[in-house]
């Protein structure tokens, strides 16, 4: 299997047209000579030929009929295409006198790529018979071939050690070299999925400049049926985004209506109440000015009568005089008193009362602005999954457009006329990525090309080693810092006896 193909669905091949044609299989019903059979071929569908099912010359593994196995009869398909008028579909293919006008009347002229010509062979496949196709397939990781030294370069461990005390180098150097190559890991794969993103781009673009002409035939509308099928699925999503998010700005648009007549009513109650509250400073001044002189006449009459009291007499004439002219003003200023105090008291109540209407617009305004959050968290939600439903729609519909365009490489121009441009740049797309494969694949055969049992050996000597030298130190540590014992007395040769 070669390095980019992928194993194929059980199915026979697409034939290459450059090799002698099979032949095709015959119904039961006798068919007359090829001469015979184009003078006596009738102009309507019911003529008599050689049958064949589309397998024979579309089938692969690639290319799915799972849709066509429910019509009425096989195609009829031409065994004898280069005779006069003759088709690979069987003679004159859209039913009259004259096919290459019919045909040329049928055929689209929309698309940037060529026509799919159905009343002679494709000539991108007359060209190209025998020439490799690009395929647009990512090759299997298990297919790609490489070389070992390659691989050897790119890990760079080093040959195994044969003695087990160089045995921790080794392991040492592997673990290194393995921070190493992660991230060149890391690099390659966002590297080859790039490489990826652009060849299916161009095999979608193929895909969809094709998409009318094919779509004209019945093989055609079987290969496009997936991507009908999630181009509805995508409308259907994109019009209940459509739907939501009418719906939240309606709703929202309507509690921000709602605080906007909120803020315009507070501040115009904020305004009265700045003209109430100043108003409010004038009647405390004045009845603080009436209270005052209030204070001064009590005060000099309080005066008068315990200077009286403390002479132990009545009060003089003039005395008496003064105390009658402050009892009359204290009398006069009464109800100017009276007043500025009922004055500063209906100020403070209008105050009170304008502080306590903007409170409750406030708090009004608190809870136009917990709706509106509550609208926001409820469609953000909705909003949220729409859009990523949708966004897994386009998603969904790029890959069944590229799946498309890998059954039309698959079918080597029988098809449809690919344009050599094309052709070219696809096949250039899958070099990339082939590249890119490889080199993804090496460094994970490199990072994974260590010897392991001299891995396993390094690190249980390693840890030995590692062990043996913290016992040492841990006993010289003790020795050296425990407590120091006297010596016993050397017993005398008397005892010793």
């Amino acid at each position: 299997m070669a390095a980019g193909d992928k194993p194929r669905k059980p199915g026979p091949d697409i034939p290459d047209l450059a090799a002698p044609r099979a032949a095709p299989r015959i119904s039961a019903k006798p068919t007359p000579a090829p001469g015979a059979a184009r003078a006596q071929r009738p102009r309507t569908s019911e003529r008599a030929g050689p049958v064949s099912s589309p397998a024979e010359y579309f089938g692969s593994g690639t290319f799915d009929f799972e849709g066509l196995e429910d019509d009425k009869g096989p195609l009829a398909i031409d065994t004898d295409p280069g005779g006069p008028g003759g088709t690979p579909f069987g003679g004159d293919a859209f039913g009259g006198e004259n096919p290459e006008s019919d045909l040329d009347a049928y055929e689209s002229t929309a698309t940037s790529a060529s026509k799919v010509q159905l009343s002679k062979p494709p000539a991108t496949a007359a060209a190209s018979a025998g020439e490799p196709w690009p395929t647009a397939e990512t090759p299997d990781s298990a297919s790609i071939a490489l070389d070992s030294v390659e691989i050897g370069l790119a890990a760079d461990y080093g040959p195994p050690p044969s003695r087990a005390l160089l045995a921790p180098v080794y392991a040492a150097r592997v673990l290194s070299r393995q921070r190493v190559l992660r991230p060149k890991i890391v690099s390659s794969r966002e590297a080859l999925g790039d490489a990826e993103r652009r060849r299916d781009d161009l095999v979608r673009r193929l895909a969809e400049s094709l998409r009318d002409v094919l779509a004209a035939s019945e093989v055609g509308a079987a290969l496009f049926a997936p991507v009908a099928e999630i181009e509805n699925l995508r409308a259907g999503r994109q019009k209940n985004l459509e739907g939501a998010s009418v719906e939240y700005q309606s709703q929202a648009a309507a509690v921000d209506h709602e605080l906007q007549s909120l803020e315009r009513t507070i501040a115009d109650k904020r305004q009265a109440l700045s003209l109430l509250e100043r108003e409010l400073d004038e009647k405390r001044r004045t009845s603080d000015r009436a209270e005052a002189r209030k204070k001064r006449l009590f005060i000099e009459l309080r005066g008068i009568l315990d200077v009286i009291e403390k002479s132990g007499g009545g009060p003089s004439p003039e005395q008496a005089k003064r105390i009658d002219e402050l009892e009359t003003q204290i009398a006069a200023h009464k109800p100017e008193l009276d007043r500025a105090v009922a004055a500063k008291q209906d100020a403070e109540a209008a105050v009170l009362a304008a502080e306590r209407e903007i409170g409750n617009l406030e708090r009004v305004g608190r809870e136009a602005e917990r709706r509106r959050g509550g609208i926001d968290a409820v469609f953000k939600k909705q909003i949220g999954a729409r859009e990523k439903g949708l966004s897994d729609a386009e998603s969904e519909r790029a890959a069944a457009l590229a799946d498309v365009g890998r059954k039309i490489l698959a079918a080597r121009g029988r098809l449809a006329d690919v344009p050599k441009e094309t052709l070219a740049a696809i096949a250039a797309a899958d070099a990339a990525v082939a590249r890119h494969a490889a080199d993804l694949e090496k460094y994970v055969r490199a990072i994974d090309g260590y010897d392991r049992a001299a891995v396993r050996r390094g690190l249980v000597v390693g840890g030995v080693a590692v062990l043996v030298l913290f016992v040492v130190l841990v006993s010289v540590a003790f020795r050296g810092g425990g407590p120091a014992t006297p010596e016993a007395p050397a017993p005398s040769s008397s005892a010793s006896r």
